[in-house]
Parts: C-alpha cells; structure tokens; sequence
C-alpha cells in the first residue's frame, strides 16, 4: 500500500501492511476495514387477490385465488461487501466477513383454485 503508515507518512490513517511472519506478536486486524453494517431488508411479502363472484358459483368454483410471493427481495444498506447479514459458525469469528454468500431472492407466483 502505497499511502501506509510509515515513519516517512506518520499522518497516513491506513495501516501498515504486516504479517505474522515478520511480526508474530502483533495482530493484523484494525478499525481501517471496520464499516457500518446496518441494514433493512424486506424478508417476506406475498400479494394476493381472491375472486369471489357469482360467475365462479356457476362454474363450480368456490375461490380463485392469484398471488406473488417474495423472499428477500431487497436489502437497503451501505455495506460495500456481498451481505450485511454476515454470519460465521465460529463465535470467535462473529462480525467478520469472510466472503460468504449472500442471501438468495426468491420470487414466484400462483394460482389457488378450490372447488
């Protein structure tokens, strides 16, 4: 990184690259990467219409039923990574992304029909 902290650029707020070869006792992680993760996502929603005339009575139809479904359909964040929901099955690795996958959005829609 170019613009690091160094003696030479002691104003510099990124970090100075490091590893654990060279410096075993000192940690990598620092606030530079940290970012705000809040979000508001749209989880679930389904849409529906029933029909319910006289002209479905003289066909035999008791309900008739049209609908959209929707599984996270959008997420509003400023998070520049895949997901803002980031989840880890390691407790100590809780609040780090590590690339996972985002969510996936799901769409369908239906006819229910009863007769």
């Amino acid at each position: 990184m170019v613009n690091s902290w160094s003696d030479e650029n002691p104003t510099s707020n990124i970090p100075t690259p490091r590893s654990g070869i060279e410096h075993p006792n000192v940690n990598t992680a620092t606030d530079y990467f940290l970012e705000d993760g809040s979000f508001l996502r749209l989880r679930n929603i389904i849409l529906g219409y029933s029909l319910q005339n006289n002209l479905l009575d003289k066909i035999g139809i008791e309900n008739f039923r049209v609908y959209i479904n929707a599984q996270n359909a959008i997420t509003w964040t400023n998070y520049s990574g895949f997901d803002p929901e980031v989840g880890s099955s390691n407790p100590f690795n809780g609040g780090l992304d590590r690339g996972n996958y985002p969510v996936t959005a799901t769409y369908s829609a239906g006819v229910s029909i009863t007769f």
